[in-house]
């Protein structure tokens, strides 16, 4: 049985994993450039780390650097394995290789089966918690609840400026008991955002 979260929905593991299956030799330049064959799941997460939250590790964002001779895949498989959101390389003759895809364990019809849309979404959580902590745990009064909601609108509209996501919307959810205990629920709605993303066809 799939367990479910608060919400009722079912409790989808996959988006927080990544698959991935090349084996290139990777050079290190630490003792005089040795080689060595491994699997590029590091690889892959120093890419992420290093790249803003909006942003898929794909394309010329996905080049990896120090490695060569990853087992060959024909353009057909590479289409396949990426349609399964499988990671691996592909060599483009003009940035090197770079990866495929990024797509996480999650279920095909999940928002989240893009790592830049669960980087930007707890990007944005963050900041509305940082936003409205200064408020949490002290009685408020209908001033500070305009307060924080004007805070919280601004610094969404700061975040779609910098295309963090294509729309959003914060609501302040409280009761009379709520305000005097110093008890706050903020149920955020967002639309992603964009990521171009295509199939290969011409490389092996």
């Amino acid at each position: 049985d799939e367990a479910a979260d608060s919400g009722g929905k079912p409790i989808d593991i996959g988006k927080h994993i990544h698959v991935t299956y090349d084996w290139p030799i990777a050079i290190n330049g630490y003792n005089g450039g040795s080689t060595y064959r491994t699997n590029i799941a590091g690889m892959f997460c120093g890419k992420v780390a290093g790249l803003p939250e909006n942003q898929e590790p794909i394309g010329d964002n996905g080049v990896l650097k120090r490695i060569q001779n990853p087992p060959r895949i024909h353009s057909t498989q590479l289409n396949e394995l990426a349609s399964l959101r499988l990671i691996g390389l592909r060599r483009d003759d003009t940035v090197g290789l770079t990866l495929v895809t990024a797509k996480t364990a999650a279920h095909p019809d999940s928002d989240y089966n893009r790592i830049s849309t669960i980087r930007c979404v707890n990007r944005i959580l963050t900041g509305i918690r940082n936003i409205a902590r200064p408020y949490i745990g002290r009685a408020f009064n209908a001033q500070q609840l305009v307060s924080l909601q004007s805070a919280i609108d601004n610094y969404l509209q700061s975040e779609r400026i910098g295309e963090y996501h294509q729309g959003a919307k914060a609501r302040l959810e409280y009761s009379r008991t709520d305000k005097i205990m110093g008890k706050l629920k903020i149920k955020l709605r967002l639309v992603p955002p964009f990521a171009l993303e295509a199939k290969y066809r011409d490389w092996e």
